[in-house]
């Protein structure tokens, strides 16, 4: 029996791993999702690898350690010791390839490993059912279209999920449990909010190991065996992020200062309190999202006391308590709640089996249609939606000329490529300061004449950022900064009658379009800044 099992699991490692890579030219390699991808990740490994003298050219986020380097370690492996930067195409993929592997091995195997162990103590030893939930979780979660969708790109939402789900499982046996707290020291380094997640588990299992009669100081082991672990990952966190700041820093704590304390993040959109359980988790899951919900009230109804309820479900109340948690900050982003994802997928398996109970053929008719219309949304957004900002910089990329490009689009609307192969980009910065404010100008009125915009980029008396400038007079905003640098080209979206102006600056500086991609199909994106269309301008004498 154990050797089949063996057999079996390695056999859906192997054929998740496959899948996942396949999936990257399907549902990753050719569409735009979110900036972090490349800012807070690809970029930042691949200039500290390459090129450290373009270090002040990273994002905010590192210039002022706020972002901890344990997320881009792997990657900055890579680019220094295998790549040697080498600037070639499998710099683009590689990082997916790293992210796709841990998805499929920490994430697919994991937590069909975890439903089996779970099904296995609720039903009472029902080996049949145990193995039918955990084939039917790891279906779920090998073709969830949001974890094919943003499982795989290097974001650090993603290894934490990753890394949430292999702890889970670990930590859910008694002789792993120190490997399952390794796992949630990982998540919670390359993303805090992993320990919104971790606290109330951490908490159960005391409560759980507390009531326990056999063992009376099980819970006072259990929490110096967490302290010492938290304690180790800290120290050494410290000390990867010395060698690349260069000096002693806290990135934790300054993450939680400018996201929580001084609520910086609502300068990146504010969504209501509900929106992660009225619209983005219901969308993440789509066909899914009904018998998730049924498993879970199930599940947590069917117990027969609180103490049967946290020893069973503890990642439920966990993955409970992180969507609550997150969903007191205002600023709300799909992926934030990606490590939640794979606990549903074992309770909707739960309601998926118990729903087909009796016929096995109507069960797999059932999680085969479910499965194929997860399709729907991952060909839609994996090879269409947002297409254009990834053409368009791959144009930029790969030209045959050097090229010195000026993206005039609002903030991290687009992906940005190490600056290799002859090609640099400028972006706008939008670097989120205490001393921006929301006035146009240094006097509060707009500046009215192309040298007063070239003042105001250039030095330090206006308060207000590139972005606002740009959107304040896009025509203006241009012609200061098309006046300043020859620039070989310029992107930007169309956004119909608001960008005339924009466009009638390109052509006054002898500017010609040469690439047209599209970006958002349906009008889908709550930026109405970022238009139907990027285009790509090239200076004449360029051509």
């Amino acid at each position: 029996m154990q050797s089949s099992i063996v057999v079996l699991v390695l056999a859906c490692t192997a054929f998740a791993v496959s899948t996942r890579l396949l999936l990257i030219p399907l549902a990753t390699a050719n569409t735009f999702f979110d900036p972090d991808e490349t800012y807070q990740a690809t970029l930042v490994a691949q200039t500290h690898a390459c090129d450290t003298a373009k270090l002040n050219l990273l994002p905010w986020e590192w210039r002022n350690h706020v972002r901890s380097y344990a997320h881009i370690l792997p990657f900055y492996t890579y680019f220094k010791y295998i790549s040697e930067c080498s600037g070639s195409i499998f710099d683009e993929l590689a990082p997916r390839a790293m992210q796709s592997t841990l998805t499929a091995t920490a994430g697919d195997v994991a937590v069909a490993l975890y439903a089996y162990r779970h099904a296995k103590r609720v039903y009472e030893r029902d080996e049949a059912r145990a193995r039918a939930v955990a084939q039917t979780t790891f279906v779920c979660h090998l073709t969830c279209w949001f974890i094919a969708y943003c499982g795989q790109r290097t974001y650090s939402s993603a290894a934490e999920a990753s890394f949430t789900t292999l702890g889970v499982l670990l930590f859910d046996g008694l002789r792993a449990r120190v490997a399952g707290l390794v796992c949630a020291a990982l998540a919670c380094a390359v993303r805090p909010t992993a320990a919104l997640f971790w606290m109330p588990v951490g908490i159960a299992a005391m409560v759980h190991e507390a009531h326990d009669a056999s063992s009376p100081y099980a819970a006072a082991k259990l929490a110096a065996t967490a302290g010492a672990v938290a304690l180790c990952a800290l120290t050494l966190l410290a000390c990867v992020d010395k060698a690349f700041y260069g000096r002693w820093t806290f990135p934790m704590l300054e993450f939680v200062r400018f996201n929580v304390v001084s609520g910086g993040a609502r300068l990146y959109g504010t969504h209501p309190w509900h929106w992660y359980v009225s619209q983005a988790i219901p969308a993440q899951l789509f066909t899914y999202v009904p018998f998730a919900v049924v498993g879970a009230w199930r599940a947590l109804r069917s117990s027969r006391s609180w103490e049967a309820a946290i020893s069973h479900h503890a990642p439920l109340l966990g993955a409970l308590a992180y969507v609550v948690a997150m969903s007191l900050q205002p600023h709300k982003e799909l992926r934030f709640v990606l490590p939640v994802l794979p606990i549903l997928c074992v309770y909707a398996a739960h309601a998926l089996c118990r729903g087909s109970t009796g016929s096995r053929s109507r069960g797999a008719l059932l999680v085969g249609t479910l499965a194929a219309l997860q399709l729907v949304p991952l060909l839609f957004f994996g090879t269409y939606h947002q297409r254009g900002p990834i053409q368009a910089s791959r144009y930029l990329a790969w030209h045959s000329k050097p090229v010195h490009a000026l993206w005039l689009a609002p903030c991290h609307s687009a992906p940005q490529f190490f600056p290799t192969r002859g090609m640099h980009a400028r972006f706008l910065d939008c670097t989120p300061s205490p001393w921006f404010t929301p006035t146009p100008g240094s006097n509060g009125t707009s500046p009215t004449h192309p040298t007063e915009w070239r003042q105001a980029l250039h030095d330090g008396t206006s308060k207000m950022t590139e972005e606002r400038r740009f959107f304040a007079n896009s025509s203006r905003f241009a012609r200061a900064c098309l006046g300043d640098i020859s620039y070989t080209h310029v992107a930007t979206f169309e956004r119909g009658e608001e960008e005339e102006g924009l466009l009638r600056a390109l052509r006054d500086y002898d500017y010609e379009l040469v690439g047209r991609w599209p970006n958002d199909a349906f009008g889908l994106l709550d930026d109405d800044r970022r238009g139907l269309w990027v285009s790509v301008w090239e200076k004449k004498k360029c051509l």
